[in-house]
């Protein structure tokens, strides 16, 4: 299965916006930095899903991979 950058990259962005447009709503006052921290600290959290979206989809063609061996070996023992 190949990943699709194009709808990862997609959700890191938006996740990203969401977040720094909330930080303005929220902290309008408290200057620059103090806006950039959630919206950093979502971007990182969109960043974790996408290295566990990635993990799984590997995990999952690995086990696909090892459960076709099995089935193979199944077929020339009997």
């Amino acid at each position: 299965m190949k990943l699709n950058w194009k709808d990862i990259l997609e959700r890191v962005i938006w996740t990203f916006v969401q977040a720094f447009v909330g930080a303005i709503v929220i902290t309008p006052n408290l200057g620059w930095k103090a806006m950039l921290i959630p919206a950093i600290a979502a971007g990182l959290s969109a960043l974790k899903n996408v290295i566990l979206d990635i993990a799984r989809q590997q995990l999952a063609e690995k086990e696909a991979k090892e459960e076709e061996e099995e089935a193979k070996e199944d077929e020339g023992d009997a």
